[in-house]
This record gives structure tokens, C-alpha cells and sequence, in this order.
């Protein structure tokens, strides 16, 4: 991640609150904060700042002790800020208490807005927030550059191969206007699909339980070298939370097997080939539910390793169908508390036995 030290514009009514985050940000020292007390005219106000990403408080409506009262929450200011400032990412602050109850309103608004945070997250890890919002700016800064904002032109900023291509083209990409895609949706695509569900890019986890083994033993050094020419460098991409393309992955992980002289299936053998050519062992991954190794798919709720035999397919939200089947282990399903309709209506059936105690029969 970059160390140059961007501007941000911090919009807040609460002068105490504008005080206390822009220290807590800045103590980060990868960002400087401009406190904007806001007023009628804050929109153009925030052009003089110059500022690399707008930070905006949800709640701007409350009643003042001077000067008129604001009639626009932070939703329609980010709205505003949007129109005028396209190529500047806008993120939405509140508080624990609206999060449920006022800031599901905004979600009308949500494409005004590239990211939502709690004030709380701010005060527990600032460095962290700081570096969120630096992977913000860098990510719409790389996408501002590119010159010719066509299909080519957005692969050469995700660093995408021929490889993805089709894959890509099949999740659902921002539809351009006038022959060209915008920033903002380009964006939103790249962070709010292909980097959240796994199908195209995998996390750690995701990676590490392709390959039948632990997520501690995919981030060892040697086996992250290896598989170095998989990690995903485009736009948003975070040391923080790394991403790897699947299909490099896949195709450098089978050579292992090549090369090893082995057969079979990648998840069960890769750890074996690679002991063969390191002499280093590799943790298999174990099923969340049954204990048994080389779990071979992630559970959605517990986040975990889990055997496909011991998990059901379900729906849990509206990713493209390019992406992985979210899958629930047998394990949640007896002792978590989630939405049976995520289910699958042709997995409604087995839901049913397993909670009857007849999963395994």
C-alpha cells in the first residue's frame, strides 16, 4: 500500500466529533483530515480542499445552536457531493445506534456512497480505517487514469488475463453510457462483487480450501511465493485483506501435481505433492462439521472449512451465478440461528432430515 499521504474531507456538525476523528485518522499518519462544519453551501465549499476522498456524517439534521438548521441528511449531501465530484470516493459515517434503524433509509441513496463505517470501528482501529480508506482512494485514483474507459481498458485495471475474461464479462460488469463506464460503478463493481464473493477472486480461506489445506499453512512464505503469480494487483487490491484469482490458482497449484508426478483430485493431492517436492508439510483442511480432512468447500455462516456432503446449497444474497454456490455446514444448521430461506427449494428436503437428526443416513 502506498505511504503518500492523502486529503480527506471530513464533514461533521458535531465540532467535538470533528476534533476527536480527524486526530484518531490522522494518528495513522497515512492521511491528513480537513473539518468541514456543514452549511448550505458545503457541497462547492468542499472543492476548495482539494480533498482525495469525502467523509461524510449521516446525521446532519439535528437542531443547531446558531445558524440555520440543515434539511438534508448525510445520504443526500453524498448524493450531492456525487454529482459534482464523480471521481472521489464518498464514504457514509454513523453510529452504532442508526445502524439498524435510521441508516437502512440510505440505502436508497446507496449508490451516492462507496462505503459505510461506524464511528465505533474508527476509535477501536484507526490505522486500520485509515489504510480502508487509503485502499479507497488508490482504487478510484487507478480507475480515474485509465485513458480509455472501455471493456479493455477495465480489464488492464483489474490486471485481468485472458484467463478471467469470459468470467468477468459474465459477473455482471457496470454497463457503460455513451461507450464509457464511470468510475463510481466501475468501482462498486470491483469492491461490491468480484472482491466480496468468491467465484472469480478467492480470499484466503476460499484459496486455501481449493487446495485442501489450512488457511495458516496457504499464507506460509514458500507456498505463497509459489503461488505468487495468482494474487490479484488490480484496482482495490489490499494487503490487508489479499485476493487471489481462482483460475491462476487452480492452474498453478495442478502443476504442482504435474510436477510431483502425481494424479487426482487437487484438493486431496496437493498437499501430498507438495511434501514431495518441499519435503514441508502442509495442514489439510478439516470439515467443520465432521472433522474429516481436506474439507473441500466454506461454510457461509460459520466461515469454515466443511465437506460438500455435509453442507446444503443456498442463497444468502444476489451474486452473479458465475460465482461459487454459497454453501451452510450441517454443523450451522443445528446451532446457528439462520434464515431457512437462504435454502434452496431443492434442498428444503434435506434441510428438514438433517434437523430431524437424519442428516448422515
Amino acid at each position: 500500500m502506498t505511504e503518500k499521504k492523502y486529503s480527506i474531507a471530513y464533514v461533521d456538525e458535531s465540532p467535538e466529533e470533528l476534533k476527536q476523528y480527524q486526530e484518531l485518522l490522522q494518528s495513522s499518519d497515512l492521511v491528513t483530515v480537513n473539518p468541514v462544519v456543514p452549511s448550505p453551501n458545503v457541497v462547492n465549499t468542499l472543492s476548495e480542499l482539494d480533498a482525495s476522498l469525502i467523509l461524510v456524517d449521516y446525521v446532519l439534521d439535528e437542531r443547531r445552536k446558531e445558524g440555520p438548521r440543515l434539511e438534508y441528511r448525510g445520504g443526500l449531501l453524498a448524493a450531492a457531493a456525487r454529482q459534482k465530484y464523480p471521481e472521489t470516493p464518498i464514504v457514509l459515517l454513523t453510529k452504532p445506534q442508526f445502524v439498524s434503524t435510521e441508516l437502512p433509509q440510505a440505502e436508497a441513496l446507496a449508490s451516492a456512497y462507496d462505503e459505510k463505517l461506524v464511528k465505533s470501528e474508527i476509535t477501536e482501529d484507526p490505522s486500520l480505517v485509515a489504510r480502508v480508506l487509503v485502499n479507497l482512494i488508490d482504487g478510484f485514483e487507478q480507475l480515474s487514469k485509465v485513458e480509455k474507459k472501455d471493456w479493455h481498458g477495465l480489464l488492464g485495471a483489474l490486471d485481468a488475463s485472458d484467463l478471467e475474461d469470459d468470467l468477468l464479462r459474465s459477473a455482471q460488469p457496470p454497463r457503460p453510457k455513451e461507450g464509457e463506464w464511470r468510475v463510481p460503478e466501475a468501482a462498486r463493481w470491483i469492491r461490491k462483487v468480484l472482491v466480496e464473493y468468491p467465484g472469480i477472486l478467492y480470499d484466503s480461506l476460499h484459496a486455501a480450501t481449493a487446495l485442501g489445506i489450512e488457511e495458516a499453512a496457504f499464507r506460509a512464505p514458500l507456498v505463497q511465493e509459489y503461488l505468487g503469480d495468482a494474487r490479484y494487483t488490480g484496482a482495490f487490491a489490499s494487503d490487508d485483506e489479499p485476493r487471489w484469482w481462482k483460475m491462476r490458482l487452480l492452474v498453478q497449484a495442478n502443476k504442482a501435481l504435474v510436477d510431483a508426478e502425481m494424479a487426482g483430485d487437487l484438493v486431496t493431492k496437493f498437499s501430498d505433492a507438495w511434501k514431495i517436492l518441499t519435503s514441508e508439510t502442509l495442514q489439510a483442511s478439516k470439515c467443520v462439521y465432521s472433522g474429516e480432512e481436506h474439507a473441500d468447500c466454506v461454510c457461509f455462516v460459520l466461515q469454515s472449512p466443511v465437506m460438500r456432503q455435509y453442507s446444503l446449497p443456498i442463497i444468502p444474497d444476489n451474486r452473479p451465478s458465475v460465482m461459487d454456490t454459497a454453501r451452510v455446514s450441517f454443523k450451522a444448521v443445528l446451532e446457528k440461528d439462520f434464515d431457512e430461506r437462504w435454502v434452496r427449494e431443492d434442498a428444503r428436503r434435506s434441510l428438514k432430515r438433517i434437523r430431524n437428526g437424519k442428516g448422515d443416513s
